[in-house]
């Protein structure tokens, strides 16, 4: 849901790609977080179809393909 209100104020690309660097720095830990790379830290979330056209499919549970939280993967669809 958390997509779904920000698209209301923000576009969609913001809404989905936040900058990542930027939190990154600030906690000086650019060497574990802030991008998607082998050996570093993220959340990653992988939806059915374009969030950027429909903030809402991240909602429904069968639009969920690969929830990653942390680096561990949580659940995952193929």
């Amino acid at each position: 849901m958390e997509f779904e209100l920000k698209a209301q104020v923000m576009k969609p690309m913001k809404c989905s790609c936040p900058p990542r660097g930027t939190n990154a720095e600030i906690f000086r830990m650019e060497t574990e977080i802030g991008s998607v790379e082998p050996g570093k830290y993220a959340d990653l979330l992988v939806v059915k179809g374009n969030p950027l056209k429909d903030s809402a499919s991240s909602r429904n549970q069968d639009n969920l393909l690969l929830i990653d939280e942390g680096g561990r993967r949580l659940q995952a669809r193929v």
